[in-house]
Parts: C-alpha cells; sequence; structure tokens
C-alpha cells in the first residue's frame, strides 16, 4: 500500500500535470482511489501528448498544438491532410496502441481499484484487530494474461452480517465510484478521448457484468465469487420471501438495462472509434441553452440489505461544474428503502477558489453490526447455506428479530468541497473536503457515523 502511494506521487511530481489531484483519506477509500486512479491515467495521456508528433507533418503538429491551446478547435482551418500511406500507418499504430496499451492499462486500473480501494478498504474499516488483508492478486489483464484479480485476508474474530455483506460487494462498490468520477471528469473537459474510455467502461459495468457471469451458476457454489457471496450472505440474514433464482434473473434484467441504456458507454466506444480513425477526441454534446447537457442514467446497485435502483441524473449549466443527484430505492425481504443526493464540486467560484456541495440522505434498515443475543453460534457464514437438489434452499440461518432486522433509521452525509489554485502556478492547485455523515450505508464511505475528511494536491515541481 505505501509503495502504491508512492508511484502516485511521483507521477504527481511529473512535468505533465493532470486536472485530478492526489487524494488520501481515512483508509485509502473508493473516492481516494477514483481520484489518484485518473490522475495516473491523465499523466500518461500527458506524457504521451507531448510526444504525439510522430506521423504528423511539422504543419499537422502546428495544428495539434494550436487545436489543443484554443477554447474552440472550430475556429481553425482545416488541419493539413496525410499522405494515405501516413494515415494507414497512423491508424495501425493506434489501433495497436488502444488493443495493447491503454485497454491492458484500464483493466488494471479497474481492477486495482476492484480490489485495494473496493474489498480491501471494507477489510481496513473493520479494524486491524478484526481482520487484516494478507495479500493483493492483480492478474495481468487481456492479451498478456487472464486478468482479474483477488483479495486475501485474515480474520482474527467472526465479522458481523453486514460487515460481510459489504466486504463482498465492496469491489464493484469502488468501480461505480470510479465511474461516475471518469464521467464527471469527461463533462468538465468537454470531451472523451478514446485511450481513457475504456476504463470508465469497465469500472461502470463492473457490478452488471459480474452479476450476469452467474447467471446459471447457481447449480454449483461459487466460492469468491462477490455476488455470489453476496446472495448467499444476504439469503442467509433476511427471511426469504423471494426464490433466489427469480432473484438472480431481476438482477441479470436489470444489469442489461444498466449497460445498455447508459449514454456515457456510447461516448466511450465512439471515442475509441474516432481516436482509432483520426487521434482526436469526441466532443461531448452541448446545448446552446441555460442547461448545457443533460443525460439520464439508470443503475442497479447492490447494498448490505439487498439490491436497489438508482435514477441518477448528469447536468451541467452555462455557469459552475457538473452536477450529479440521483434518487434511489429498493426492497428486500421486508425492507424497504431509498434515498436520494446531489453532487458539484463547482458551484461557486471567485478568484482562484472553488466552492461545491455533496449531499445524501436516505431512509434503510439498521446494519446488523452485532451477534444475535438469543444465539451464540449462529455465525457460521460458510455454513450458512444449505444445497438442496443443487439450488439454494433459502433459510433463513440467523436468529435476529423482525424488530432488528427490519427497523428503519434516516441518515445524511454533508460535505463542502474546497479547491484552490495557485495563481502563479496554474496547473497546481490544493483540494479538500471536509463534512459529516451518520451512520449507515453510503457507497464509498464509512459505515459509522464520522468525520469525512479528504486533501488532495496537483503540485508541479
Amino acid at each position: 500500500m505505501k509503495k502504491l502511494l508512492i508511484f502516485f506521487f511521483i507521477c504527481q511530481s511529473s512535468a505533465f500535470a493532470s486536472h485530478s489531484p492526489i487524494v488520501v483519506d481515512t483508509h485509502l477509500s473508493p473516492y481516494a482511489g477514483s481520484y489518484d486512479s485518473l490522475s495516473v491515467q491523465e499523466e500518461i495521456l500527458n506524457l504521451q501528448n507531448k510526444y504525439k508528433g510522430y506521423l504528423l507533418s511539422n504543419k499537422q503538429a502546428k495544428f495539434e498544438k494550436a487545436k489543443e491551446d484554443a477554447e474552440d478547435a472550430s475556429i481553425l482551418s482545416f488541419p493539413p491532410k496525410l499522405s494515405t500511406g501516413k494515415r494507414i500507418l497512423g491508424r495501425t499504430l493506434r489501433l495497436g496502441e488502444l488493443a495493447f496499451f491503454w485497454t491492458p492499462l484500464n483493466s488494471a486500473i479497474a481492477t486495482t481499484q476492484h480490489e485495494v480501494f473496493g474489498h480491501g478498504y471494507r477489510i481496513r474499516e473493520v479494524g486491524r484487530k478484526n481482520a487484516k488483508v494478507s495479500q493483493y492478486k492483480i492478474g495481468l489483464p487481456y492479451p498478456y494474461g487472464s486478468g482479474g484479480g483477488a483479495t486475501y485476508f485474515y480474520m482474527y474474530k467472526p465479522l458481523y452480517p453486514s460487515e460481510n455483506l459489504l466486504i463482498s460487494i465492496a469491489g464493484t462498490e469502488a468501480n461505480t465510484i470510479l465511474g461516475q468520477r471518469a464521467t464527471l471528469s469527461w463533462l468538465s473537459k468537454n470531451n472523451v478521448d478514446g485511450r481513457e474510455a475504456s476504463l470508465r467502461t469497465e469500472a461502470s459495468n463492473d457490478l452488471p457484468v459480474y452479476i450476469i457471469s452467474l447467471l446459471g451458476s447457481l447449480d454449483s457454489c461459487l466460492e469468491g465469487h462477490d455476488i455470489f457471496d453476496y446472495l448467499k450472505e444476504l439469503y442467509s440474514l433476511y427471511p426469504c420471501t423471494k426464490d433466489p433464482a427469480d432473484e438472480l434473473t431481476s438482477l441479470v434484467l436489470k444489469s442489461a438495462l444498466t449497460i445498455g441504456t447508459d449514454p456515457f458507454n456510447y461516448y466511450g466506444l465512439a471515442s475509441q472509434i474516432r481516436y482509432f480513425w483520426s487521434g482526436l477526441p469526441v466532443k461531448m454534446t452541448r446545448l446552446n441553452t441555460a442547461i448545457r447537457f443533460f443525460a439520464p442514467v439508470y443503475r442497479i446497485s447492490l447494498t448490505p440489505f439487498g439490491p436497489e435502483n438508482i435514477f441518477g441524473n448528469y447536468l451541467l449549466f452555462k455557469k459552475g461544474g457538473p452536477s450529479y443527484f440521483y434518487f434511489k430505492q429498493g426492497e428486500f425481504s421486508k425492507n424497504k428503502y431509498y434515498g436520494f443526493g446531489f453532487e458539484n464540486h463547482d458551484i461557486l467560484s471567485f478568484g482562484a477558489h472553488k466552492m461545491g456541495l455533496k449531499l445524501d440522505f436516505w431512509s434503510q434498515p439498521q446494519l446488523i453490526l452485532f451477534y444475535p443475543q438469543n444465539s451464540e453460534l449462529s455465525y457460521k457464514s460458510s455454513e450458512n447455506v444449505s444445497f438442496k437438489d443443487d439450488r439454494f434452499d433459502f433459510e433463513c440461518a440467523y436468529e435476529y428479530t423482525d424488530s432488528e432486522l427490519f427497523s428503519k433509521q434516516l441518515g445524511s452525509a454533508f460535505s463542502i468541497i474546497y479547491q484552490y489554485t495557485f495563481p502563479t502556478f496554474q496547473r497546481s492547485s490544493l483540494f479538500s473536503q471536509i463534512g459529516f455523515k451518520t451512520a449507515g450505508y453510503l457507497p464509498g464511505e464509512t459505515y459509522r457515523g464520522d468525520l469525512i475528511l479528504r486533501l488532495g494536491a496537483n503540485l508541479i515541481f
């Protein structure tokens, strides 16, 4: 973990500064991992851009530089044409670049986010006295290996049911957050570079693809499969009202809807095609109205008390940065839960200062962070699900009362985001997020009531 942090800060100290800061917080949350991953990706992009004049004539290279410096590239004259041979060679090299460098790199970043800043974060959160990561395994991405990853950890005591559930969903939770950060970054820059697109695509679709991969596999024990472990633990904790196979079918359909209706998946695909063909990014569609951009996005999500539906919206006004607001709702067993939230990092700007807000509110079941009072032997997570005819026999293995399982709690989180850009060094800035959340589940945040504190910097030396 220390080596990973050192690597991030070395990248930030290079001469090719990114827009995304290097951020640290308690236990290195998915938010810190997202900022840091995007920063590393952008550093590499900037490094390549500095030397991308290969296969370009002097006039073409000058045009590319002028286009980068201009706010609106349409004011420039049409770029000089390359010879047919250079165009073919350039496209061949860019296709190889995407297939053999950027796609594997972005896959490795998403896997690291899933394991280190996902599962690792929730394990770190339960405390070293209770559990500790022993090893991360990050496989070489395709085409150099089979990809994938794993997190191995020791448990020094039985974890509470909600802690087990949090750890199971933490990997896909972390990548969902990375996908959201990447989407907001695209909107801020008003373009999508084909080289960076596969990171957002893989991160945002991590959960739905994971769910779909379980289809037809409930007949066999898949220990270590995040969604299998999640469903097993969930059906062991709450009284069952729906057959697991039916629940999985519903999740698969919602996963397909998540992938198919996400407009940013198509932006990513279009940007890769355009980068291969011309080496240029795709501009985000912006309206010449007070609302410059609006895109609704549906997403399936998992919580420690059941699946939920998230109806999100990305919005950009003429002034300020992009906003994200959402409404979420779900039900499982006898529980119903809902919430809503808003985020914008640039609501108010004055000089070198930017101020933003992040707000979340929810009504949800209480987390089960205690053992049943009437049973000392009920916590056996590896034995909680029995099999009957090679299928789930959905019976509740815990002995919690209805009041413990179905009592509701209201909660909220509020934080102020502040960014300062040094007047003398326009590409250097400081970042901070300070706030507080009450107890309860909020993706990427501690499940306890605690202070929210993130500090970061984007520095050039």
